[in-house]
C-alpha cells in the first residue's frame, strides 16, 4: 500500500516560535509539547491546564444534562415505593458496563432491581418488544435502557401505555428529530440539552446517574466507566478523559474483584493497567460473551465480590474469547476473498460483503480488519433466513452514520455514529444498496479521503526525545479517538537488528540510531512487507516511555519508514 506522509506544521518543534515559547514559559513546558497542544485545538494557558492537570473537581454538574433531574426523582420514588426496576441494557462493553454501573448504585440504595441484557440472535439489538414484555411479566414500573432507547419510538410507546415508565439513557444519534415519549429522555445530543460536554459514551451516563444519586461516592465506579468509554471508542476529551485518566488509576492502586479475575485469566502480568490493557484485553472479553450467546456472564461479573464465582465467570469469558477470535480470524479470511473478488476499486468507495456463514457477533471486528487492510469504510452482513445484520466501520475523514442515512432507502433500520454504525437490511434489498452508496459516496467521498496517510505532528532529531520530554508526552495520556498518540518525522535514521529473542509474529524490532541516540524501536509491517529493513531510513513513530523491572526505558512504536535516497 503506498502511504503518504503530512506534516501539520512546519519542520521542528518551534514552528510557531513567538506563541510556542510564551505558552510553554508560562505552563513551564517544552515547546513541542505547545504544539502537540495546538494540534489538539488547545490554544490558551487555561485550556492547557485543564487538559494537563484536570482533576476529579472539574466533573461538570450532572443536571445540567437534560432529563437527569425528573429521571432521579422517579428512581427515588421507585426505591420510596419499593417499585421494581428493570435495568435494560446492551451486549457489548458499554451496555454492559453502565448496567453493571446502575446495578451497583440501585442495590447500594436498596432498590428492587432486575437486569434484562438483550440476546444479540434471539431479542436483537437496542430496545425491543422483548424488553418490553419482559417488564411486564415481571410486574415492573420503570425501565432504565442503557445505551438504547433514543430510537425506540414505538416500543417505549408500548412500555408508557401499560404503565411502566421509561428512563432513556442513551448516547446514539436522534435520526431526523424523531424521540420517544419516554418518562425522561436523558441523550445529550437533544438540541435542547444544556450539557457542555456532549461525548459520552452509555457508561459515561451512567456515571453521570451515580454522580446524581450517589455525589462523591460515584467516583468509587471510574474503573467501570472507564472501561465502557474505551471500549465504545468515544473520543477521549473533555469529562471522557479524566474517566479514563482516573479509572486507570483506581484499576492499578486497588482493582476490583472482577477486574483481578480477568488479568489472571488473561494471564496480564502488568500490576499499572493502561488503555491498551482495556481496549485490548478487558473489553474483548466483555464483549465475548455478548458477541456468542448472552452478555449475562460479563455482567455477573462485573457485578461478583466473590472471589471464587469471579474466577469462575472469568474463565468462562476466556473460553468464549478464544473462540470468538476462532471464528473472527475465518470469517475475516473469507471477507478478504470476497472483496478481492467483487470489489472493484476503481468505482466503489464502501465496501459491502455478506455472507450466511459469518457469526453475527464478529461482524464488527471482521469489517475494522477489512478497514486495516484496504483503508475503506467496510459493511460486512451476516445473512439468516432472507435478513442480513450488519455492522460497518469507517477511516478517520468519512461518516459512515451520514452515509448510511443518505443511503438508507433499502434499509430496514440502522443506527450507530461517525465510525461505526449497525443495519439491517433484506438479502434481497443488497446488491441495491451496495450500488446506492457507492453512487452517493462518489460524490461525497473524495479519493483522497480513502488513501492512508499518516499525519505527522513535527519534525525532530532523536536528540529531542528528552527525559523531560518523554513525560511531558505522557501527561497527554491516555491517548484514544480525538487525543492520538503523537507522531513524529526523523529522517536519516540507521536502522540496525536487535541481538536474537522472542518476537511476537509479525513483530520486527530494530535500534534506531541518529546523532549519538540510540533507541529501540519496534514495528508491526502490513502483511506483505519483506525482510527486517536494516540501513538508513526516515521514520515516522510514536516515542513510548515504558518501565520494565523498575527501569524507564524509551521505545520508538514505527508507524511508516522510507528507504533514503
Amino acid at each position: 500500500m503506498i502511504t503518504e506522509w503530512a506534516l501539520k506544521t512546519g519542520p521542528g518543534p518551534d514552528a510557531r516560535p513567538g506563541p510556542n515559547v510564551e505558552l510553554a514559559q508560562e505552563l513551564n513546558i517544552t515547546p513541542l509539547t505547545v504544539q502537540l497542544l495546538r494540534h489538539r485545538k488547545i490554544n490558551s494557558a487555561h485550556e492547557a491546564r485543564n487538559f494537563l492537570f484536570g482533576s476529579l473537581d472539574d466533573l461538570q454538574d450532572p443536571y445540567l444534562i437534560k432529563g437527569m433531574e425528573k429521571a432521579v426523582r422517579r428512581i427515588l420514588h421507585a426505591i420510596d415505593t419499593s417499585e421494581l426496576v428493570i435495568v435494560h441494557g446492551d451486549y457489548d462493553v458499554d451496555g454492559v458496563t453502565a448496567s453493571a454501573i446502575v446495578g451497583r448504585v440501585l442495590t447500594r440504595l436498596g432498590a428492587r432491581w432486575k437486569p434484562f441484557v438483550p440476546h444479540r440472535v434471539k431479542n436483537g439489538y437496542g430496545f425491543t418488544k422483548d424488553g418490553v414484555a419482559f417488564a411486564k411479566e415481571q410486574n415492573a414500573n420503570v425501565i432504565i435502557t442503557l445505551d438504547c432507547g433514543t430510537g425506540s419510538i414505538e416500543e417505549v410507546a408500548a412500555a408508557q401505555e401499560l404503565g411502566i415508565d421509561c428512563l432513556v439513557f442513551d448516547h446514539h444519534q436522534i435520526k431526523d428529530g424523531n424521540l420517544p415519549e419516554a418518562y425522561s429522555l436523558i441523550n445529550p445530543f437533544q438540541l435542547d440539552c444544556q450539557s457542555p460536554f456532549k461525548l459520552y459514551c452509555a457508561t459515561g451516563l451512567a456515571l453521570k446517574l451515580a454522580q446524581a444519586l450517589l455525589g462523591k461516592k460515584a467516583l468509587e465506579y471510574l474503573d467501570l466507566s472507564a472501561l465502557g468509554t474505551v471500549g465504545d471508542m468515544v473520543p477521549l476529551v473533555g469529562e471522557n478523559r479524566l474517566f479514563v485518566k482516573y479509572g486507570l488509576r483506581a484499576m492499578s492502586e486497588n482493582p476490583r474483584v472482577a477486574i483481578r479475575a480477568m488479568a489472571e485469566s488473561a494471564k496480564l502480568k502488568s500490576r499499572k493497567i493502561h488503555v491498551g490493557h482495556l481496549g485490548f484485553v478487558f473489553a474483548p472479553r466483555i464483549n465475548a460473551s455478548g458477541r456468542l450467546d448472552s452478555a449475562e456472564v460479563s455482567l455477573n461479573l462485573l457485578l461478583s465480590e466473590d472471589v471464587v464465582e469471579a474466577a469462575k465467570l472469568a474463565q468462562e469469558l476466556e473460553k468464549q474469547n478464544k473462540k470468538r477470535r476462532d471464528l473472527e480470524q475465518d470469517a475475516t479470511k473469507q471477507a478478504i476473498k470476497k472483496v478481492e473478488m467483487e470489489v472493484n476499486f476503481n468505482q466503489d468507495r464502501v465496501i459491502v460483503v455478506w455472507d450466511e456463514a459469518w457469526h453475527p457477533g464478529v461482524i464488527g471486528i471482521v469489517a475494522a480488519r477489512l478497514v486495516e487492510r484496504f483503508h475503506r469504510p467496510s459493511l460486512v452482513i451476516s445473512l439468516n433466513e432472507g435478513m442480513g445484520k450488519g455492522s460497518g466501520r469507517s477511516v478517520r475523514k468519512v461518516n459512515l452514520y451520514e452515509l448510511l442515512k443518505r443511503a438508507s432507502a433499502p434499509l430496514v433500520q440502522f443506527g450507530g455514529h461517525e465510525q461505526a454504525v449497525g443495519l439491517s437490511v433484506e438479502e434481497k434489498s443488497l446488491p441495491a444498496f451496495r450500488k446506492l452508496i457507492n453512487e452517493i459516496a462518489r460524490e461525497w467521498v473524495l479519493p483522497e479521503y480513502l488513501s492512508k496517510t499518516f499525519e505527522i505532528d513535527a519534525e525532530i532529531g532523536l536528540q529531542d526525545l528528552t527525559l523531560r520530554q518523554m513525560k511531558e508526552i505522557s501527561m497527554l495520556e491516555p491517548f484514544g479517538l480525538k487525543n492520538p498518540k503523537p507522531v513524529f518525522l526523523t529522517r536519516n535514521v540507521e536502522l540496525k537488528p536487535v541481538p536474537s529473542r522472542w518476537f511476537a509474529a509479525n513483530e520486527r524490532r530494530f535500534f534506531a540510531i541518529q546523532g549519538g541516540q540510540n533507541f529501540e524501536a519496534v514495528w508491526n509491517p502490513p502483511g506483505d512487507a519483506a525482510s527486517t529493513p536494516l540501513g538508513h531510513y526516515d521514520i515516522i513513530y510514536s516515542p513510548a516511555l515504558k518501565v520494565w523491572e523498575g527501569h524507564e526505558l524509551f521505545e520508538l512504536e514505527i508507524r511508516d519508514i522510507k528507504k533514503r535516497g
